[in-house]
This record gives structure tokens, sequence and C-alpha cells, in this order.
């Protein structure tokens, strides 16, 4: 148990181990920062698409859709929130 806890300290000790610790924390951040403008870029083409193609061409039916859109969203946010929290 003494020597796996000397490694361990010998290991913290090694500055390449501290790199190679922040540069991969450094990329999975990356990742995620990345997935998520990804993902808003989808919703922004799949939105695009969908009012073009459903020719939803008046104000009033595009005010519509986007209000029950945003609402949906606001509940995923809602709920997200919630469970980061607990």
């Amino acid at each position: 148990m003494i020597t796996i806890f000397l490694k361990f300290i010998i290991a913290v000790n090694n500055p390449f181990t501290i790199i190679g610790a922040i540069a991969g924390f450094i990329g999975i951040i990356a990742k995620k920062i990345i997935n998520i403008f990804n993902q808003h870029s989808k919703y922004n083409n799949t939105l695009t698409t969908n009012l073009y193609f459903k020719s939803l061409n008046n104000n009033l039916g595009v005010i519509n859709y986007i209000s029950n859109n945003a609402g949906e969203e606001e509940v995923k946010e809602t709920i997200l929130t919630f469970s980061f929290k607990l």
C-alpha cells in the first residue's frame, strides 16, 4: 500500500505527468465545446429547412413555430439544469 502511494507521489511530481493531465483535460473540454457548437448548428439547419419546406411564409406562422420550439427547448434546459444540481 505504501509503495503504491509513493509511486503516485513520484508520478504527480513528474512535470510530464502534470502537463499530460492538463492537456487531456483541455482536450476533453474542447471536444465538449465543439459538440455544443455542432449541435447548435444542426438545430439551426433543421429549423431553417423545416421553415422553408413547410412554406411558413407568413409572419404569424413563423413566429408561432419558433415560439413552440423555444418553449420545448426551455423545458429541456430546465430539466438538464435540475439534473446537474442534483
